[in-house]
């Protein structure tokens, strides 16, 4: 190099723009001999000499005995590496937490509920959780025996006085006459025979009216009318026809509710009043009747309203950074003060004081 940057920024901050004094030139040292890389030599052993036989001749190769051979070494399996362990992501000198899969809240909390829901701890959410689905189990199972005892109570109720007579048992009493109706409909022909004698005598029944009744039947079982079965057939097979097409609707239409409520998260809360707008005409269909339950719930209409203001935040404060982001001047990398000169055709100085404003981003 001919001069020094220090001489040349001192010389041109002066105003000297005469040339540089040339620096004599060196003559460049001779390379230095690469170095003669040495031949390993190896030493072979000594041939081994020829077997002989007791008389001294050579032995031929073929029925010498062979030497014993060495057997070549095994290669020795390479270590396993042990797994790497990759390390989570550190941010601020803490390892980042593992991504938790969100926990549904249960329906049976309110909307304000449901947002705390979210805020604790996944053990927390875990628990309630459970909880929950217990809860349920047994208020299932409650009301399936509760709906069991309220049908048998009402089966009952027309006759209680008669029970009242035989002991007061409702369930012995229905267990008798299950009894009863289970040996006519099984036992040998002569016991099922001795069972009605019994009620004969026991409820009093008249053996000459009960005759006459037997043979009425027999003679209206000969007399049958075929029309009037045809009809009768017809009329079966309408009802079927009508329940079946009523229990597919009713189907379908489950079905829909349930895809519904599966996508609107506060349809447990608004089922009710979405029942009634949707009866009263003021709704067209479920989704219209799902907005007007919520805007005029007031704790649905509360957590929505905040969630509207967090999002806006949100929105606002990601637009304040693009702002500021492109209101930011691009700062370019600073050039040498020759390259400026050059390109602007000024003298030196300013080419220096240019590269000095560009370092400081004025």
């Amino acid at each position: 190099m001919s001069e020094s940057i220090r001489a040349s920024i001192e010389r041109a901050m002066s105003g000297d723009t005469s040339p540089p004094p040339e620096a004599p030139i060196e003559a460049a040292p001779e390379p230095a001999p690469a170095p003669v890389e040495e031949v390993a030599t190896t030493t072979l052993p000594p041939e081994s000499p020829r077997p002989r036989d007791e008389t001294g001749r050579f032995i031929p190769a073929k029925a010498a005995k062979p030497a014993t051979e060495e057997a070549p070494p095994v290669a020795k399996p390479a270590p396993e590496k042990p797994p790497e362990v990759v390390a989570a992501p550190i941010a601020d000198g803490k390892p980042a937490p593992a991504a938790v899969e969100a926990i549904k809240p249960p329906q049976s909390l309110t909307p304000a509920e449901r947002e705390e829901f979210a805020k604790a701890p996944p053990v927390v959410q875990q628990a309630i959780v459970r909880r929950e689905r217990e809860t349920q189990v047994a208020l299932r199972e409650a009301a399936q025996a509760k709906h069991f005892h309220q049908s048998f109570q009402q089966a009952l109720a027309p006759y209680q006085g008669l029970i009242a007579a035989n002991g007061g048992d409702p369930v012995k009493a229905v267990s008798g006459l299950l009894q009863t109706a289970q040996a006519l409909a099984t036992a040998p022909a002569q016991h099922r025979a001795q069972i009605v004698a019994n009620l004969v005598r026991t409820y009093g029944v008249d053996i000459s009216m009960l005759d006459s009744a037997l043979a009425g039947e027999a003679q209206q079982s000969q007399g049958f009318d075929k029309e009037s079965l045809l009809r009768e057939a017809e009329e079966r097979a309408r009802k079927t026809i009508e329940e079946q097409q009523k229990q597919a609707a009713l189907a379908q239409y489950r079905t829909e509710v349930e895809k519904f409520a599966s996508e609107h998260e506060f349809y447990e809360d608004v089922r009710v009043d979405m029942a009634k707008f949707l009866q009263a005409g003021l709704a067209n269909d479920m989704e219209e009747a799902y907005k007007f339950a919520c805007d005029r719930h007031p704790e649905i209409k509360r957590v929505l309203s905040q969630r509207e203001a967090s999002k806006q935040a949100a929105t606002g404060a990601q637009a304040t950074q693009r702002a500021i982001a492109a209101a930011s001047p691009v700062r370019a990398q600073p050039t040498s003060a020759v390259s400026v000169g050059a390109k602007s055709g000024a003298s030196v100085r300013s080419a220096i004081e240019a590269a000095w404003d560009a370092a400081e981003g004025r």
